[in-house]
């Protein structure tokens, strides 16, 4: 973690971090983003009150809150009362997840990071997040790396489902024109990461400019598309890493890159290691 001033604190996530968060922790008024990674809280008792983009949110008992990548929150205010489990982890232990079929999920997280669930859903949540707190501080449970992932792919998937549920029964509304555009960078983005390495690229495709279309992604979902297209390549290439034997040369030619060397540098360039110390941290 790094406090870029005393009113902004940017989280880089490495690693799995589990708790609760009560009126008595340490996030208080300021802004909060997270690099590498993504957030779930469950609201158990109280409000907690925050803005994303200049829009206010309030959070609730039988809520649950998903904190995207790279986004900013303000934190406005919260009761004396307020309790969440918080859920924090890597988006790279999940790339397949954020797929062209799974997109209009992800879009209604941006859309809405604050759904109310189903009083069984929030239990089956809570319950989840027990177990993968007591099976990641048990050192002596084998696989239990493995049997993390899993109880938080079935948390990530419960909540998707959820979110899935509320698209079906809601009212069809008429998407902006730059909902519209993002939609499609995105749905192109996840076809072509592996040759798309700029901005250039997906404007083309869209006959439009780039930065019209950057100012569009940025304005919908709080980020811009170079930060879109890096962020996937490196959640790809971190999969390979992890997930393969593939070679650094083999993977800097799958990925379009022109050699190995500019590859590594990339790659460093985003998550601070080289991708042979990624693979070895990960082995």
């Amino acid at each position: 973690m790094h406090k870029t001033s005393t009113q902004s604190r940017v989280f880089t996530i490495t690693d799995f971090v589990l708790g609760s968060s009560s009126a008595k922790d340490e996030t208080g008024e300021g802004e909060i983003s997270i690099s590498g990674g993504m957030a779930m809280c469950t609201c158990t008792r109280g409000i907690f009150c925050f803005s994303i983009n200049d829009k206010i949110y309030k959070l609730e008992q039988g809520q649950v809150f998903t904190f995207l990548p790279r986004q900013t929150i303000k934190v406005i205010s919260r009761s004396n009362d307020f309790c969440g489990q918080t859920l924090v982890f890597p988006i790279d232990f999940m790339p397949d997840y954020l797929s062209p079929i799974n997109y209009e999920v992800v879009f209604r997280m941006i859309e809405n990071p604050v759904l109310s669930v189903s009083p069984e859903t929030m239990q089956a949540v809570l319950q989840m997040h027990s177990l993968i707190v007591e099976n990641y501080n048990n050192k002596e449970k084998a696989y239990k790396e493995d049997i993390v992932k899993a109880m938080l792919l079935a948390v990530v998937l419960e909540i998707g489902s959820e979110y899935a549920k509320h698209q079906q029964t809601r009212l069809p509304t008429v998407k902006t024109r730059k909902e519209e555009l993002t939609e499609t960078f995105i749905t192109l983005l996840l076809t072509h990461y592996k040759t798309g390495h700029n901005v250039v690229f997906y404007a083309e495709k869209m006959s439009i400019t780039p930065k019209y279309l950057s100012a569009a992604v940025k304005e919908v979902i709080g980020l811009g598309a170079l930060d879109c297209i890096n962020a996937v390549i490196i959640a790809k290439v971190k999969s390979c890493l992890r997930n393969s034997q593939r070679t650094v040369l083999q993977l800097s030619e799958e990925f379009n890159f022109p050699n190995s060397s500019f590859f590594g540098r990339y790659f460093k360039q985003h998550t601070g290691e080289t991708p042979l110390q990624y693979r070895y941290r990960n082995q």
